[in-house]
């Protein structure tokens, strides 16, 4: 069982203070924080809408009726990940095409945290953007909220993947 963490009361905020953005999909969320997949200057993505509506290729093996939604909530029955790299998968279109392959692993509305959703998630971000999705990302996410030294990369692009931060270590503690 996963427990929640939280900073510690202790922990003093500067504006070099390395920050963990996880889960922002999370259902507990206020609404306000949840990510809404409207794509300004672009089509918004109806979260109702069948994932398929976007990406075609998803709609086989039982995950006609997956909506946006069920991806955002980690309700969309999928498994939770795969050792890609181990399966010699090593590019983004053979992961999602694996992906829309594959069978859901629960039932539909069953809260479970999948990696696949937030990969297919990326998929019709890009889609609907028109631009890659670390580029979309840090123009209509990071850049309007000044946060200059953030950014998102895919593991296969440019850097590998993610860096600790060399001035501070974040100190996470159980919630209470």
């Amino acid at each position: 069982m996963m427990r929640a963490m939280a900073w510690t009361a202790a922990a003093r905020c500067t504006e070099d203070t390395v920050r963990i953005a996880s889960a922002c999909s999370e259902p507990s969320l206020p609404a306000p924080c949840r990510p809404n997949l409207n794509i300004p200057q672009h089509r918004p993505a109806d979260l109702q809408a069948p994932v398929c509506r976007y990406l075609p290729a998803f709609a086989s093996n039982g995950k006609e009726a997956i909506t946006v939604e069920h991806l955002m909530t980690h309700t969309a029955g999928l498994a939770a990940f795969y050792p890609f790299h181990a399966m010699r998968l090593r590019t983004r279109q053979a992961i999602v095409q694996f992906i829309c392959d594959d069978e859901p692993r629960h039932p539909l509305g069953t809260t479970k945290y999948s990696d696949l959703s937030m990969i297919v998630l990326g998929e019709i971000v890009e889609r609907l953007s028109g631009r890659p999705l670390d580029r979309y990302v840090a123009h209509a996410v990071f850049r309007p909220l000044g946060m200059h030294s953030t950014g998102a990369c895919h593991a296969h692009g440019p850097g590998g993947g993610a860096r600790g931060h060399p001035k501070h270590e974040a100190r996470l503690l159980p919630a209470p």
